[in-house]
Parts: C-alpha cells; structure tokens; sequence
C-alpha cells in the first residue's frame, strides 16, 4: 500500500468520526434546545389559559388553540405541578404515530380542581432533526471528495521529489560509477534524504573498488605461489630416489595443495558473484547446455550410477559462465553425494529443471543448505560452497531454486520465468551464445 493511500485513509476515517461525533452532538443539543424553546411557549399558554379561567371563571371549550391542545379535566382534591413530558398518540385519520410535547398542571375554577393539560406537536421539530442530520451527512461527503481530490493530485505533487529519488536508487548499480543525479527539491526533509543516500552509494562504491581489487589482487597473488608449489611437488614425486614413505607423505601434501587451490577459486568465484562483476548476459539454449554435459560426464558416470534424461527445449536469459557454473556444479554435486548403483533423473521444461538423485538416507538442513561451508558430513571431501555458489547464481540471474527429500532421493528444482524469456530469445536469436571461452567447474 502507498504512502499517500495509507495517509488517505487514515485522514478519511478521522474524519468521518469526527463528523459523525459531531452530528450526534449536533443533533442533541439542538433536539434539547427546541424541546426548551417549546416548554417555554407551553408556559405562555398556560399563563394565558389561567388568566381566561381567573377572569371569566368559567372553563374555556376543549378546542384547538392554532395547533395547541388544551384539555380540562375535574378532579377530586388533586395537585400538581408543572410536569412536562413527551407522549406519542396514534391519529387515527392519518394512521400514524405523532409525538407530542405535553404540560400538565392542575389549577382551580370556581373553587373546583381540574387537571390541564396543553399539547403540541413536535413534528415540526424532528423534520429539523431530520434535515439537520441530513445536512451534516452530505458535509461529510463533500468533504471527503475534497480531500481525496486534494491528496491525490496536491501530495502527489509534494511525494513526487521521494519517488524520482527512489526511482535512481532503483537504477544504481556497483560496477557502474557514474555520479547519482537526483531530483532538485524545496522540502528540507528530501534534500536531507538525498544527501545520505549519495553519500552512502558513494561509500558503497568505493567499498566495493576496494573489494574488487582484493579480489583480483588475490587471485593472482595466491594462485602464483599454489603453481610453484605444486610444479614442485610434481618433481618431487617423479624422483626415484624417495623412499615409499616419502613419497606417500608428497601425494598427500598434494593433494592437499589442490584442496586448497580448489578452495581459493571458489572463494574467489563467490566474491565475484557477490561483487556483481558477471553483469554480460545472452539468450542461453538449456537444452543444449545440458546435452554438452552430459556427453562430459558420461564417462564418469558409466558402470556406476543409472541416468535418465528428459530434455525439452528452454531458454534463458543470463551470464553464459555463470550457467555454465551452474550445470556443472548441479551435476557435480548429484554425482558426488551418491550411492554406488544409484542413479540420476534430468528433467528439462520450459521454465523449469529438476534434477533428482539417489544419495545418503537423511535430508540436508533446509536452514543451512545454501550456506558457505555447509557440510552434510564433516569427513566430506568438498569445500562445502558449491550449494552455496549455485544459490548465488540463481539469486542474480532471476532463479528460483527449491530442494525437497522423500524415499532417500534428493531433488533441487530451478524455476524461471519461461514465457519472458522466450520472448526475448525471438528477439535475440542472432545473439544467441552457446559455448563459453571460460568457465568454472565448481562442486560443493
């Protein structure tokens, strides 16, 4: 919900209660103000009535006074003082209901008590009650419409310095340092927030030229020395002169050494990602990708685990090294947490890949799954980043990824918006990319 809607709202139903509360108030004090106007009328009646039957001492007729009644009625040894009360009676010539307001009293004539009682109509006054309601009901809602009319076009106008502002942060990327633009303003509170907001995307921007440069500086740094070292170690094992405990203790610093240069291209590679730095895409064929690995990985997969392949014909938009990463490692990760005679199910549609496989009977922690470092095991030979790294693919290049485990089998299913991307491969088809220069072959 917008800003300005919820603002609407909440103004809206102020208001209402308001109006409302005022309306009944309203209503009350001007009902309580004409009932007392009335009894004061009822009184001049009464004092005119009294004078009649003091000065003539006689009864005046029972009749109608304008739209008055007077009624005497003889008591015995009665008194009473002025009471005034509202009584409803039916009218039996217009079958309604009509309230009146009514005085009672008792006075004498010639010696003799009688009880007077002097009613008017009051339906003058609720007619006034009614349009007084009314009135208020129609300056409720012409109110509301101004309101809402004010707001939609006067604080539309007033937000929109905030969503021009927000609209740049929308269009901020890392790796491109161009200076942030945004919107002149005369409201103090804006200017403010845009302030911070260029001040922090330019701490942003230099965090991550630093970080970049890490990385980079890194990678050639460290993989320099791993070369030496493993060139030699490579000559060490080849010299016949080492004994069979030397030579055992070498093939294990070794192997330890690739460990450790497997280890350090993942990290790097998770950098990268992380840092925004494969931002190149291309309409990549799915399907084809997958073909070319199978044909990679079919000779490690012979006499040993069973595969089934169903592959239709998909498309997506994103990085070609980066979905190259991502099959493999997909299908690193099946081959390498799998049982012997076990087996691999591929299954290729249009906006989805699912790849099943058989593998130890316990499910991987769905809290912890996609975390660096993250083993099933803790004897396990892998680094424990390549859920990781599949996970950071996925999130940049608009992939959902999900992971389910029934009946010792564990699936992860990938998920994409097919039809948007098959759209654009119709307009793409010339820039269609297929084999990659270079790659990473990743695996947790």
């Amino acid at each position: 919900m917008k800003l300005i809607t919820k603002y609407n709202r909440i103004n809206i139903l102020l208001i209402v209660v308001v109006f409302l509360l005022s309306s009944v108030t309203l209503n009350y004090f001007v009902k309580r103000t004409l009932i007392s106007e009335l009894d004061e009328v009822l009184v001049e009646i009464k004092d005119r009535a009294d004078h009649y039957t003091q000065t003539e001492q006689k009864i005046p007729f029972n009749s109608s006074l304008d739209d008055y009644q007077i009624s005497y009625k003889q008591v015995s040894d009665f008194t009473r003082k002025d009471q005034f009360t509202t009584v409803s009676r039916k009218i039996e010539e217009k079958n309604k209901i009509q309230n009146y307001r009514e005085l009672s009293y008792s006075t004498t004539v010639n010696g003799k008590p009688y009880l007077v009682k002097i009613e008017k109509p009051i339906e003058g006054m609720r007619h006034m009650v009614a349009n007084i309601t009314n009135l208020s009901i129609a300056t409720i809602l012409l109110v509301i419409l101004f309101l809402v009319l004010v707001n939609r076009f006067v604080l539309a106008r007033l937000w929109k310095p905030f969503y021009k502002s927000l609209e740049v942060m929308d269009h901020f990327q890392l790796n491109n340092q161009t200076e942030l633009n945004f919107p002149l303003t005369t409201t103090e509170e804006f200017n403010y927030m845009n302030r911070i907001l260029k001040r922090s995307t330019q701490k942003a921007g230099e965090d991550y030229i630093a970080l970049k440069e890490f990385t980079e500086n890194a990678s050639h740094e460290l993989q320099t020395p791993l070369a030496i070292i493993g060139s030699k170690l490579d000559l060490l094992i080849q010299d016949e002169k080492l004994s069979e405990k030397q030579e055992v203790k070498i093939r294990s610093a070794y192997a330890a050494l690739k460990r450790m240069s497997h280890l350090n291209q993942s990290l790097l590679l998770s950098a990268k990602i992380g840092n925004q730095q494969f931002t190149a895409t291309n309409t990549i064929s799915f399907k084809q990708k997958i073909n070319e690995k199978l044909d990679q990985f079919k000779e490690l997969w012979e006499d040993r685990l069973l595969i089934k392949a169903s592959i239709d014909e998909s498309f997506l938009v994103m990085n070609k090294d980066l979905n190259e990463t991502l099959i493999n490692n997909l299908l690193s990760n099946a081959t390498k947490h799998n049982v012997s005679g076990g087996y691999i199910d591929i299954k290729l549609l249009p906006g989805e890949l699912s790849i099943k496989n058989s593998g130890p009977e316990k499910a991987l922690d769905p809290k912890k799954l996609f975390q660096r470092f993250y083993k099933s095991e803790q004897n396990s030979q892998g680094n424990g980043l390549g859920l990781s790294i599949i996970k950071q693919i996925c999130d940049t290049s608009g992939i959902s990824i999900h992971y389910f485990f029934s009946e010792n089998t564990h699936t992860f299913i990938l998920s994409w918006e097919y039809k948007k991307m098959a759209d654009l491969h119709k307009k793409n088809q010339t820039n269609l990319h297929i084999n990659p220069d270079s790659t990473y072959s990743i695996a947790s």
